[in-house]
């Protein structure tokens, strides 16, 4: 397979053309994040909808057949201001499916009767995710993180469904001119005629349009210890989401052996980072408890978190157990066979890509939004190769002190709160 990236004025096209390939598939992401507000995120939650409810002269369920008579699919999700649509087709549709896209991002109808039922859909989905613990832990822990400007705050749900309720066409309208002027980054997949396909139309769509530069708002705060303590008392289980923010982006060079160290504390899947063999394999707090980076896109700066849950009885042995595997790692760092053993399973990971288009292209594409040329991208996974053992011990020194770490709680934890404090005092 052979990768290309060419920039282009408003936008730039990826692709991985594989000969003769029977299907095509293109993601497209615009970031449409200003400075937040609740009006913004609020649009923002329901611009998907409104984007696939009728076109040009076709209504919603019109628009819908056409592309499921294709044997195709649009998926459009917007998520910390940035807007992603995925197209997938097989190849001899494609160029079809692409005709209603374009259909689609340039004549959306928003009509006032699709609004009604978008924001009643909306407003009823977001009473329901009133029971989602485990989003709502994360929310908080993030809204610890960054100031409310921040594309990753936010506000509160009651908020969020008092503000759809006075939406306007021309909000929807506003923000669609954002995602048509703003840059645009296309990665695809296939045959090489599906992809002269793709950037054709792409270019017919963009060129008219005079490109806006994103200008994102961002602000991340200092680490501060903070407890949030969410009480739904329909829930089993308490959610947990532990970190701190990290004051670097995924450019610096302490980025590399955060990752291999926040691999070997929580690796997601299996039982291979220390939390899964000790909380869940070892004692039986929990069944999952994994750590990530996370929120490092282009030069805005992320955060560690840390996702498991404990039961109410549980809770305060869990957080026990979890903050003193924390703090072994802080005190005494990785050993080398950990990090060697990591090096074969990232490898190995990357290897894998090779296996199926969908996970190259998930790849080209995080590196392609974030600017990368294929020689740069080829050159940051090399040094995943590189990092040494001190290297990774150096930056648990620097950044992962765990007396600066908060703790975001969802679920029923009415009966724990003075548990709950002096534990994280204690800490």
């Amino acid at each position: 397979m052979n990768y290309h990236i060419q920039p282009h004025t408003g936008y730039s096209v990826a692709h991985i053309i594989e000969p003769k390939c029977r299907v095509a598939k293109a993601v497209i992401t615009v970031d449409i994040h200003h400075a937040n507000s609740i009006t913004e995120q609020s649009v923002q939650t329901i611009m998907a909808d409104a984007l696939l409810s009728g076109a040009g002269t076709h209504s919603r369920d019109e628009f819908l057949e056409a592309v499921n008579l294709l044997g195709a699919s649009i998926d459009i999700s917007i998520n910390n201001g940035r807007c992603t649509i995925t197209l997938r087709a097989t190849a001899t549709v494609f160029p079809k499916l692409l005709q209603l896209f374009a259909l689609m991002i340039t004549q959306p109808t928003f009509s006032a009767t699709e609004l009604k039922r978008i924001k009643a859909t909306s407003i009823n989905q977001l009473h329901q995710a009133k029971e989602d613990s485990k989003s709502i832990a994360h929310e908080q822990l993030q809204n610890i993180f960054y100031g409310s400007a921040d594309r990753k705050y936010s506000y509160s749900i009651d908020e969020t469904i008092a503000e759809i309720s006075t939406l306007k066409r021309t909000q929807l309208v506003k923000l669609h001119a954002q995602l048509l002027s703003h840059p645009w980054f296309v990665t695809a997949g296939g045959s090489k005629e599906s992809m002269a396909t793709l950037s054709a139309s792409i270019e017919k769509i963009k060129k008219p349009i005079k490109t806006v530069a994103a200008d994102p708002t961002h602000q991340p705060l200092p680490p501060t210890p903070i407890l949030s303590l969410e009480h739904i008392p329909s829930r089993q289980n308490i959610d947990f989401s532990i970190g701190l923010p990290l004051p670097i982006t995924n450019q610096h060079p302490d980025f590399i052996p955060l990752t291999y160290a926040v691999a070997i504390l929580g690796k997601w899947g299996g039982f291979t980072g220390r939390l899964m063999s000790t909380v869940r394999e070892k004692e039986g707090l929990t069944y999952g408890i994994y750590g990530q980076l996370e929120g490092f896109v282009n030069d805005e700066q992320g955060n560690l978190r840390i996702m498991t849950f404990f039961p109410p009885q549980k809770a305060i042995l869990g957080l026990t157990s979890t903050f003193r595997e924390i703090t072994k790692l802080y005190q005494s760092g990785v050993t080398s066979s950990e990090v060697a053993k990591f090096k074969v399973i990232l490898g190995t990971q990357q290897t894998m890509l090779n296996d199926s288009l969908s996970r190259q292209l998930g790849d080209l594409h995080s590196y392609h939004f974030q600017g990368y040329t294929v020689t740069q991208m080829e050159a940051q996974k090399a040094l995943l190769e590189k990092v040494s053992i001190a290297d990774i011990n150096r930056v648990i020194k620097t950044y992962l002190d765990p007396t600066l770490f908060s703790v975001s709680a969802a679920g029923p934890v009415q009966d724990l709160r003075k548990a709950l404090r002096n534990w994280h005092q204690s800490v």
